[in-house]
């Protein structure tokens, strides 16, 4: 998953009169976070969460986080949604995931102060630098805004 771009976003905006409208789900999943019909789009956002997903931002131990903080995307499995898997053939991979009565997308993100959603990154795709985190997203939409890049697109099989 990754979002779309705002340059994008607003490029198509300006082209067709029209927003897209960003989400978030998963193949283990139906969507979970999205910018639906009646609410403001925030461009760079995924949105908010889809009714019956309780998404909650958590940290390594499964700590809420905080405002504007990154954290785990995660899902309350009671009441589990309707939309969630039932689990892996994997019962290691099941372990990992659904833990601390939650169910841990292994993606990173952070929620504004309105309840937005922003994707960070897969949480073994981010950059660490100097105690900062930075997203492949980030990057690419900072490449966007130079006048001479076109398109910027960065692939983790190019780093191994």
């Amino acid at each position: 998953m990754s979002p779309l771009n705002p340059e994008v976003i607003e490029r198509v905006y300006k082209a067709t009169g029209k927003y897209i409208r960003d989400g978030y789900g998963q193949t283990e999943t139906t969507l979970m976070v999205g910018n639906f019909p009646g609410m403001r789009i925030k461009p760079g956002s995924m949105g908010k969460p889809a009714p019956g997903y309780d998404v909650v931002l958590v940290d390594e131990d499964g700590n809420p986080v905080g405002t504007n903080k990154d954290g785990h995307i995660t899902v309350k499995t009671s009441p589990r949604p309707i939309g969630l898997m039932v689990g892996y053939d994997d019962k290691n991979k099941n372990k990992e995931v659904f833990r601390l009565g939650l169910y841990f997308t292994g993606d990173v993100a952070f929620m504004d102060e309105e309840g937005y959603l922003y994707f960070v990154g897969r949480a073994d795709d981010v950059f660490k630098s100097s105690d900062y985190r930075i997203s492949p997203f980030e990057l690419e939409s900072d490449l966007l805004k130079h006048p001479a890049v076109a398109e910027a697109a960065w692939s983790q099989a190019q780093t191994q």
